[in-house]
């Protein structure tokens, strides 16, 4: 989560949060709708694996795990049909899989369900602020201003909810998430029935210092 807390960085700035501040972000705004795109795609591979792991292949099985409600249920299908069907060093790199996918997923969450704002003089900066923060203190907002009451910085307690993401920040959620996409793109190889396939996919994964950390911590 490689952001800071808004006020610890800008406790004077100017800022607005609307539903076109992002249009003054036009790069910024680029490099979040590149991390959302290439975490769909994400989703699209480990349904693909879902389907190897239940030797199917078929639309059904990828509709099937697209269509479930959270990456938690997801995860359970796969942990549930690998348990099933894999053994070894290709349960091991499935797992690690599962790990890297699951660390990533919360930043995906994160900008695709925050709320984003603008700090005026920041041109490579943006404000986040989860959206039940926001939608509470909209609800304490409205709340006051319905009973005529006065407060001098109705900003004060959404201030503390606020984060700042940099232009930097984006930049390495987005490598982490193609780094993601590599590591699950070759666990699905590295289940292929084709021989060539999955001794390309397996080494690569064996390849990588992060997999090695997770097969590691799991005692692999």
């Amino acid at each position: 989560m490689p952001r800071q807390p808004f006020l610890r960085a800008h406790p004077d700035a100017k800022y607005y949060i609307n539903q076109n501040c992002m249009a003054d972000r036009p790069e910024m705004a680029s490099i979040i709708a590149r991390c959302i795109l290439t975490w769909s795609l994400v989703d699209v591979e480990m349904s693909l694996i879902l389907a190897a792991l239940l030797d199917t292949r078929s639309e059904a099985a990828v509709a099937v795990y697209l269509s479930l409600p959270n990456t938690q249920t997801r995860i359970n299908a796969l942990d549930r049909a690998a348990a099933t069907s894999l053994t070894g060093e290709d349960l091991a790199l499935l797992n690690a899989t599962i790990a890297l996918y699951k660390t990533s997923n919360s930043d995906r969450n994160d900008l695709a369900h925050g709320i984003f704002g603008v700090v005026s003089n920041e041109p490579d900066q943006l404000i986040w602020c989860p959206s039940a923060k926001f939608a509470a203190w909209m609800t304490r907002a409205n709340q006051s201003a319905w009973n005529l009451e006065f407060d001098p910085d109705p900003h004060a307690p959404l201030r503390n909810e606020m984060f700042i993401y940099t232009k930097t920040d984006l930049e390495t959620i987005f490598s982490q998430f193609s780094f993601v996409f590599d590591v699950v793109s070759r666990m699905h190889m590295a289940l292929s029935p084709i021989q060539g396939s999955k001794d390309f996919g397996r080494q690569w994964l064996l390849a990588q210092p992060k997999i090695q950390v997770e097969l590691n911590r799991a005692g692999q």
